[in-house]
């Protein structure tokens, strides 16, 4: 029997990365060089079905290897991390694989505990996993690290995933996204912020995916721009109000700029 229902939807279609490359960050060292590939892991976990998931279950050793040795570097990417365990761990063939590798439960219990505490809270398999220390918590995680506060964080994300999809196939936002590619080549962050500046770092840029939205829409001013870039502009609206959806506050800081983007949409 299915999982899930099948999406006959080809913008949704699922493209999986090359697997090799995952055990070579891991083999080699080289996790301080895997963002780019991590975030399009993650996209299209996100956008797949449990079935799709299921069918890729034959590279679960590698990808659970992978994403706890990133989880060990990159406090950055703790609440995508978390989304990509969740979703994972919705399909069974996953959670045997996880299940059945005694070496990657004794690198689980090296993460920090705070982080095992909300890995542990996805999923049962996982809770057999961490600390004893970390166990006896996961009944306290953070309210926005529960299950279904993440299910709900995986749907926001998706729903970016896909406004960024559609963005990139108009003129300016391919342009855009050809100069966003060229800036995240450089190279990797010489030092990963701790938990906590991460957390931080991470509302900071829901603000500010906010104000980008705002300044594109604010920006739109003459028939002319609103021709060449008005879908650019509210693709990024669109993604700032998805990033900061719940934190009332960010948008009380904007408040001033509301007429002129009412203005915009209508």
């Amino acid at each position: 029997p299915h999982l899930t229902p099948k999406s006959n939807s080809k913008a949704m279609a699922v493209t999986w990365p090359k697997w090799d490359k995952f055990e070579e960050y891991v083999s080699k060292d080289r996790l301080m060089s895997a963002n780019s590939d991590f975030q399009e892991f993650k996209k299209q976990v996100l956008k797949a079905s449990l079935d799709e998931i299921d069918a890729q279950a034959k590279h679960a050793p590698v990808m659970w290897d992978f994403l706890v040795a990133f989880a060990a570097k990159k406090a950055f990417y703790r609440s995508l991390i978390i989304q990509v365990f969740n979703k994972l761990l919705q399909v069974p063939s996953w959670v045997a694989a996880w299940e059945a590798n005694p070496q990657l439960h004794d690198k689980v219990k090296t993460l920090h505990e705070d982080l095992q505490i909300a890995l542990g809270a996805q999923h049962e398999a996982v809770q057999k996993s961490i600390a004893p220390s970390a166990l006896k918590a996961v009944a306290m995680v953070r309210k926005e690290e529960r299950p279904e506060e993440i299910r709900i964080a995986m749907e926001r994300e998706r729903m970016v995933d896909a406004i960024k999809e559609e963005d990139a196939a108009t003129p300016s936002g391919a342009i855009e996204a050809k100069h966003a590619f060229g800036a995240d080549s450089v190279g990797p962050i010489a030092e990963e912020p701790e938990e906590e500046e991460a957390a931080a770092a991470a509302l900071r840029g829901d603000l500010a995916a906010l104000q980008e939205g705002i300044d594109a829409a604010t920006g739109i001013d003459d028939a002319a721009k609103m021709d060449s870039g008005g879908i650019n502009a509210l693709n990024k609206l669109r993604i700032g109000c998805i990033r900061c959806a719940g934190n009332e506050e960010f948008f009380q800081e904007e408040l001033d700029h509301a007429p002129t983007v009412f203005n915009f949409l209508m």
